[in-house]
């Protein structure tokens, strides 16, 4: 009489490795997805400090002091931004604060962000497009104006 053997005597430990091999690419799926979300938020990141820098030129004046106040500004919602990487214009070329129609704020240097990934050994550091803002011209008035100064 021959004994049988169970049928899953000789699987032991496959649970185990197939375990390991959903993880892997699960992993790697979550950290690719939340790579994505932080590279999509330093890009509306970098969208609203534009918005932000075109709004506030266009209530402050076009002198250097103000131009620098709302540089420092931006670079404070997007760190990777330094003030050389900004331009803010107003135009026509060589308007004063009562004839200036627009004002455009834009980056230069496409910085890269965002700087680390949290998906070992992968590289993934785009850097941002050119994002800029063109507004109309408003009150352009630094003297009474707490955000100019």
């Amino acid at each position: 009489m021959k004994l049988h053997r169970p049928l899953t005597s000789g699987v032991r430990g496959t649970t185990a490795v197939e375990f390991a091999l959903v993880l892997t690419v699960a992993l790697m799926f979550i950290f690719g997805v939340i790579e994505v979300g932080r590279t999509l938020l330093a890009f509306n990141t970098a969208a609203e400090a534009t918005r932000l820098g075109a709004r506030l030129a266009t209530l402050c004046d076009p002198s250097s002091a103000a131009i620098t106040k709302i540089k420092t500004r931006m670079v404070s919602m997007l760190p990777d931004l330094t003030t050389s990487n900004i331009a803010i214009t107003y135009g026509p070329t060589g308007c004063s604060a009562l004839t200036c129609e627009t004002v455009t704020v834009n980056f230069t240097g496409n910085p890269r962000v965002p700087k680390q990934t949290f998906i070992p050994f992968i590289a993934f550091a785009p850097t941002l497009p050119a994002f800029t803002t063109t507004q109309p011209r408003e009150f352009m008035d630094s003297a009474s104006n707490p955000a100019c100064n």
